[in-house]
C-alpha cells in the first residue's frame, strides 16, 4: 500500500517548467496535477485515468498544414497524498520539432478536460495545480529521459480515423495495463508498476494502512455445519431408540 506523500517538487537537474515555447523529439513533456475526489482500488482505476488523460491531451495536437504536432502519452504516475486525492503526472513525447504557435492548450485547460472525462466515473472529481514541466536533454542527461522515450505508448493521438484531425485512441500497451505506476515521473526507472491486486474500500482502512476486510460467511458456514451433523445424529440415536421400544 502506498504511504500518504506531498505533492512532489521539481528538484532534479533536467527537470524543469515548460513553458510551451518549442518542442523537440528527444525531450519528455509532463503534466503534472492534483486530482480530487477519486478512489483508486484497483489496477483498472489507474488505466481509466490514463484513458481519460489520453482524450484530455486532444488540445495539445496541432495540425499544421503538412506535418502535425502530434503528443503521444507514455504513461502516468500516481502518488498517493489523502485517501482520496493523489498527485498525477503524464509523461508525453512529440513526433516533431517545432516552434509552438499561439493559442495553445494550457495546463489549466488540460485539467479542466481531465476532469470532465473523470467525472463519469467519479462524479466528485477536482483538479488543480495543473502545470507543465519537461525533462529536457541538457547535459548530464536526467535519469529519466531514455526511461519515457523509449516507454511503449499507451496513447496515440494518430489513432481513431480521419486525415486532417485524428480522434486518437488507447493503444495494445494500454490493455495490458502498460504506463501505470506509483510514484512521480522523475524517477523513471525507479517507479513501481500499479499492482495489479485490488485494494480494499476506504472505509476497511485506519490510520492509512490498508486490513483486509472481514468476512463471517466462512465461519457461519462452519458452526452451522457443525450443528447440523450433531443434530443429525441426535436424531438417528433417537430414531433407533424408539425403533427398539
Amino acid at each position: 500500500m502506498m504511504s500518504y506523500a506531498a505533492v512532489p517538487a521539481a528538484s532534479f537537474q533536467g527537470f524543469v517548467p515548460w513553458h510551451a515555447l518549442q518542442v523537440e523529439t528527444d525531450e519528455v513533456y509532463v503534466w503534472r496535477g492534483v486530482v480530487s475526489g477519486i478512489d483508486i482500488l484497483s489496477i483498472s482505476d489507474a488505466q481509466a485515468i490514463a484513458l481519460a488523460m489520453g482524450k484530455a491531451s486532444k488540445g495539445l495536437n496541432i495540425y499544421l498544414p503538412l506535418v502535425p504536432l502530434l503528443f503521444s502519452l507514455r504513461g502516468i504516475a500516481l502518488q498517493q497524498i489523502t485517501p482520496n486525492s493523489y498527485s498525477l503526472d503524464a509523461a508525453f513525447t512529440a513526433a516533431g520539432g517545432e516552434i509552438l504557435p499561439p493559442g495553445w492548450e494550457t495546463a489549466t485547460e488540460m485539467g479542466e478536460e481531465l476532469a470532465k472525462e473523470l467525472r463519469q466515473r467519479w462524479p466528485e472529481v477536482s483538479v488543480s495545480g495543473a502545470k507543465y514541466m519537461v525533462i529536457d536533454d541538457a547535459t548530464p542527461k536526467h535519469p529519466a529521459l531514455d526511461f519515457w522515450i523509449s516507454h511503449p505508448v499507451i496513447w496515440d493521438p494518430a489513432l481513431g480515423g480521419g486525415i486532417v484531425v485524428t480522434e486518437g485512441g488507447p493503444t495494445a500497451a494500454w490493455s495490458l495495463f502498460q504506463g501505470l505506476y506509483q510514484g512521480t515521473v522523475e524517477q523513471g526507472r525507479q517507479l513501481k508498476k500499479w499492482p495489479r491486486k485490488s485494494l480494499p474500500p476506504l472505509d476497511k482502512k485506519k490510520n492509512g494502512l490498508a486490513e483486509p476486510g472481514v468476512s463471517w460467511l466462512p465461519a457461519l458456514l462452519v458452526v452451522g455445519g457443525i450443528g447440523y451433523v450433531g443434530y443429525s445424529i441426535y436424531a438417528r440415536q433417537q430414531g433407533a431408540k424408539g425403533a427398539q421400544l
